[in-house]
């Protein structure tokens, strides 16, 4: 019985799981980098090299490397622009989107502290803050 029951229950869970669509890939596919200054100008390539607050969301052991405090705020300018025609259809008339969105990338603070030569710790360092990782924020729409 317990079998048959759980044969029931897994099946009603798996009827309503769902799989990627074409604008899931789109989105995903997104190559923007976001961070601070000094991720985006190295285009992502930051997790080895630490005491950065963007690196601490690509490898934690990063937040080690911190001697002293520290506060980031870091903006983003996201610029988006296209021009869209629908080729084949006689009425079609071009569009043209711009969109400009001023958002935070990276705001965080470290606190580090130092303790004493006779104490087994070298430092401790707690971090809190948010971490812009990607932009899902945009909807793709198909029609003809």
């Amino acid at each position: 019985m317990n079998k048959h029951f759980f044969i029931l229950v897994l099946l009603l869970v798996l009827q309503n799981l769902s799989s990627q669509s074409s604008s899931d890939a789109f989105r995903f596919a997104d190559s923007r980098i976001f961070g601070t200054a000094r991720v985006m100008g190295t285009g992502g390539s930051f997790g080895a090299v630490g005491a950065d607050q963007s690196s601490i969301g690509i490898n934690v052991a990063g937040l080690g490397l911190y001697r002293k405090s520290d506060f980031n705020l870091t903006f983003n300018n996201n610029s988006n622009s296209g021009k869209y025609l629908l080729e084949g259809d006689p009425s079609n008339t071009r569009l043209k989107d711009n969109k400009n969105k001023f958002d935070i990338s990276c705001l965080g603070l470290v606190l580090a502290k130092s303790h004493p030569s006779y104490s087994n710790w070298t430092s401790s360092n707690w971090y809190i803050g948010y971490n812009k990782t990607a932009s899902y924020n945009q909807d793709l729409i198909f029609e003809g």
